[in-house]
């Protein structure tokens, strides 16, 4: 039997591992870890990049596109007012996936500036995008 915390723990060093490789790769100073507190304190994301508080998920399921709704809102908590919340997940034998309010990567003045409204897709896409999600294009 698969221990899920050891899972989830080995997919959250994944996710870090490619954050750093992209960061490094993009010219960028910072540096993510685990944030292991969060087996301590309840209401924590996994992982913080500046502005951006990322849930990791790996679920034993059959893969589908979409996201756990209790996911989004366990991250949304997660990352309060200060923080963007980013959904990092994966079904077992299905890509990583993420999800990202839309306005965190869209700057159109007309999108609702609220967690409601969210882009989606691979994983790879989050990590090309990384600099205008972060503000430095």
């Amino acid at each position: 039997m698969v221990n899920s915390r050891n899972k989830g723990a080995a997919f959250e060093r994944k996710i870090v591992l490619a954050l750093n490789i992209k960061l490094k790769e993009l010219g960028f100073k910072d540096r993510v870890k685990r944030n292991l507190s969060q087996y301590q304190t309840k209401g924590e994301a996994d992982i913080y990049l500046r502005n951006l508080a990322i849930e990791c998920k790996c679920y034993a399921g059959d893969p589908i596109n979409f996201a756990k709704g209790s996911w989004w809102d366990q991250v949304c908590q997660a990352a309060g007012e200060s923080h963007t919340p980013v959904l990092v997940y994966k079904y077992n034998t299905g890509r990583i996936k993420y999800v990202i309010p839309a306005h965190a990567i869209c700057a159109d003045e007309k999108m609702p500036k609220n967690n409601n409204t969210v882009m989606f897709g691979d994983f790879d896409d989050f990590l090309e995008s990384l600099s205008v999600i972060l503000g430095e294009c």
